[in-house]
């Protein structure tokens, strides 16, 4: 207890009653605190007991987990391995099930087809592919040589569906009739249903374990060679008329390529085709039976064509054109045929697109041609080449070939500008605007090359009969035929020019001719001196030897050459006696009636008029 002493000697009394009130409450704060320090021992007892209490807890939790524990991780332990157990014999319970199976429909498809129904077959071979999927997916060590003997048994269950399926689709193959094939239909009878089922199966054990089952091989194998029956016969028509072509000159008839109905048929067996295909084979197979269906027939019909371009190709480099107009033919017919044909084509997938490419390959082979002509025909005004020309001034060949090509290039006009227009960038080779143009053009031309080609003739008249015979061809070639009207009259008029001035060139060949035949008898009183002398009757005795022998050699050089056109050939004999027959008539009567020039005519005057006319008439005919 703590006493605290105040000053006992206050000097007022205020500061006594101050002292009392100080004393007094200090004695009250002394019992406070004695009272807390009371309480504040109570409370550190109960705290020495609490915290030994908690201590001797400490203790005893300390030996009950230790104790505790150990129960823990063996009851942990007794759960785990349960649960294994329980794993355990699910696995062995599924695998004796997958093993009795197994063994249940092993038996059934090793008995085969023959001992069951094809349902309870199938239901076998699928509840096997159900276990051998179970037995793969669990991966255990000591399922795998049950695995590969079951693989091997299943394998062997679905080679017998593949003989089933090849047995099936040749007996639904051979179904179609020979009326069914010439209508390009191909049912399959009854049996359809069940190649399907067969087709399912397939294609599941296909995805499931891989390469078991051929029966996308069986499929395409047995349409494939059916497909190419059903066209064997398009294809024989076709490469016999090729052979035929190969060796025969005859001109092509438009329309009677028999390559045209065999890609016809063609085009119709494979679409009958794709529609078996979708309907017997599952969807995601489609596209690979289809292609590998339809190879075979697609290339005997490639070869076809190529065969032809070949040929073709070989005919031009000769320049023969006559099988060119066919191979325009051929592209317009196929193009009709195709023109609606581009989702079955695409369906072809390859095949379709070398079907497609038979049209570029044809329309360059065409168009190349067209041009290398054109340019063949085009002349260096310059050049002195000299040029092999028949000796008789007949219409050359390539007149002949060029004008040919023009009527029939006209003929197939609609064909040629279908080829031009759906052939993008063909336009690049073809070497006009337009077909009407390279027609125009190719006149234009021949009649400069055979202007330049006369030039080769030494004796003028035969240059001259030489353009009269081939100009006079190039007009009747064209003239009361639909051409006519399509050619320029430009081009018409410069042909007429061209023959007016070759006929006048060959008149004027004569004029050495009729200068003998000019007569310069005297004139006295306006009457001819009867009466000539000497050599007067000289000048006249060589005008009639010189006319004679200058007229003989006349005849015998142009009874040689030629005029074929029996309209030319006496067109160019009348201007011939135009010119020469009155001269002759003058000079004959007054020499041989009038006036004496000898005493022995027939010795100088060998032709009379008529004689002379006859003579004539036997020009440009060499049997005569």
């Amino acid at each position: 207890m703590v006493v605290i002493k105040l000053n006992s000697n206050p000097t007022t009394e205020a500061q006594i009653e101050k002292r009392k009130q100080l004393e007094k409450k200090l004695e009250q704060d002394i019992k406070d605190m004695q009272l807390l320090q009371g309480s504040l021992e109570l409370a550190d007892d109960a705290t020495k007991r609490a915290t030994n209490m908690l201590n001797s807890f400490d203790t005893r939790l300390a030996k009950l987990e230790s104790f505790i524990l150990p129960i823990h991780e063996q009851t942990q332990s007794l759960t785990r391995t349960n649960i294994n157990l329980d794993i355990a014999l699910n696995i062995v319970t599924a695998y004796t099930n997958v093993v009795e199976m197994i063994n249940y429909h092993e038996n059934v498809v090793e008995k085969g087809l023959g001992a069951t129904t094809l349902e309870l077959y199938i239901e076998s071979v699928e509840k096997l592919k159900e276990s051998l999927h179970q037995l793969e997916s669990s991966n255990y060590r000591s399922s795998e040589r049950i695995t590969q003997d079951l693989r091997g048994k299943l394998s062997k269950g679905i080679q017998e569906l593949d003989e089933l399926f090849k047995k099936v689709l040749t007996n639904c193959t051979a179904f179609a009739t020979e009326s069914d094939i010439q209508s390009f239909q191909l049912p399959l009878g009854v049996e359809s249903t069940q190649l399907i089922t067969l087709t399912n199966v397939l294609s599941d054990s296909l995805e499931q374990i891989g390469p078991v089952t051929g029966f996308l091989k069986i499929y395409s194998d047995i349409r494939a060679k059916f497909l190419s029956q059903c066209l064997a016969t398009s294809n024989a028509l076709a490469r016999d008329q090729e052979v035929k072509f190969g060796y025969s000159r005859i001109a092509y008839q438009k329309g009677s390529s028999l390559l045209l109905p065999y890609a016809n048929s063609l085009l119709s067996f494979l679409q009958a085709e794709y529609t078996v295909a979708t309907d017997v084979v599952p969807k995601q197979h489609v596209v690979n039976a289809y292609t590998l269906t339809i190879t075979p027939a697609v290339d005997a019909f490639l070869e076809c064509t190529e065969t032809l371009l070949n040929r073709v190709k070989k005919s031009l480099q000769k320049r023969d054109a006559n099988d060119l107009y066919m191979l325009i033919d051929i592209y317009e017919g196929l193009h009709n045929l195709t023109v609606n044909q581009d989702l079955l084509l695409a369906h072809c997938g390859k095949k379709g697109f070398e079907i497609r490419s038979i049209f570029s390959t044809f329309a360059t082979t065409i168009v190349t041609y067209f041009k290398e002509y054109y340019e063949e025909l085009k002349i260096d005004p310059d050049s002195k080449k000299s040029h092999v020309l028949s000796q008789d001034g007949t219409v050359h060949e390539t007149t002949s070939m060029t004008m040919n090509a023009v009527r029939r290039i006209h003929d197939n006009v609609d064909a040629i500008k279908l080829i031009l227009d759906t052939n993008k960038g063909i336009y690049s080779i073809f070497p006009c605007k337009s077909i009407s143009d390279y027609i125009h053009q190719l006149i234009d031309l021949l009649m400069s090359d055979l202007e330049n080609k006369s030039k080769s003739y030494k004796k003028p008249v035969l240059a001259a009969l030489f353009m009269l015979n081939n100009a006079n061809y190039i007009i009747k070639s064209v003239k009361g035929t639909p051409l006519y009207d399509l050619l320029d009259q430009n081009v018409i008029g410069n042909i007429d020019r061209t023959m007016k001035k070759q006929l006048e060139n060959y008149r004027g060949t004569w004029v050495p001719l009729i200068e003998h035949l000019m007569d310069n008898a005297k004139i006295n009183d306006g009457k001819i001196e009867k009466v000539l002398t000497k050599a007067q009757r000289e000048i006249i005795k060589d005008k009639f030897k010189n006319f004679n022998k200058d007229f003989e050699e006349i005849y015998t050089t142009q009874k040689a050459y030629a005029i074929p056109d029996v309209e030319l050939r006496a067109s160019v004999i009348k201007e011939v006696k135009a010119i020469l027959c009155p001269m002759y008539n003058r000079f004959y009567d007054r020499y041989t009636t009038n006036i004496e020039f000898t005493k022995n005519i027939d010795k100088y005057v060998k032709y009379n008029k008529e004689e002379l006319s006859s003579q004539v008439d036997k020009f440009f005919d060499a049997s005569s």
